[in-house]
């Protein structure tokens, strides 16, 4: 897996990639208690290996290492992704303002 860190103005961007599947960890500057995962994607042909959990469990891996305690993320509320991240520890705390359909999803390490 390759991981790629951007140091932006608002925080740090952390890129991990591989030839199965990709995904992005990120935090605020102003929030030293929370790591964000966005862009999460296994490729059709892995699917079913198991690659999705070995991504939440380098998540909480990483967020460990930089000394996170919560997890978040951005779901549609109505998708198979958004169960599948519930029977994972992820858990609704906030509907998206800007889009109704999206709700956002928590996980306490």
């Amino acid at each position: 897996m390759t991981v790629t860190k951007e140091t932006t103005d608002w925080g740090v961007v952390y890129y991990y990639k591989n030839e199965y599947c990709r995904f992005a960890l990120y935090t605020y500057n102003d929030d030293k208690n929370t790591m964000y995962l966005s862009n999460v994607k296994v490729e059709q042909s892995a699917r079913g290996r198991g690659i999705g959990n070995k991504i939440l469990e380098l998540a909480d891996k990483e967020a460990k290492k930089y000394n996170y305690t919560v997890i978040c993320l951005k779901v549609i509320k109505s998708s198979w992704v958004h169960d599948w991240y519930a029977n994972h520890g992820y858990s609704d705390f906030c509907y998206d303002h800007e889009d109704a359909a999206y709700v956002w999803m928590k996980h306490t390490l």
